[in-house]
């Protein structure tokens, strides 16, 4: 084993990344969320409000009903009466 290897093995992605924080260029290109797009989790009253707002907008599609098909009458011919 080799024992003068200071570096941590990172993939591709994370060396990416520490470059970049390094240079500091902006994040966006890679990926990067900016802070105002982060969502947290909300809490109290306007979490509620906002929660009722998402199961409104969900709307359960209404079945169709199958109509029934009407069945035909069988009128036998009476040879007799004709």
């Amino acid at each position: 084993m080799l024992r003068n290897v200071d570096v941590p093995k990172l993939t591709r992605w994370h060396s990416m990344m520490n470059l970049i924080k390094q240079l500091k260029a902006p994040l966006k290109l890679y990926g990067e969320v900016e802070p105002e797009q982060r969502t947290l989790p909300m809490r109290g009253t306007n979490a509620r409000e906002e929660k009722k707002k998402k199961k409104k907008k969900k709307k359960k599609k209404k079945k169709k009903k199958k109509k029934k098909k009407k069945k035909k009458k069988k009128y036998i011919k009476l040879s007799f009466l004709s």
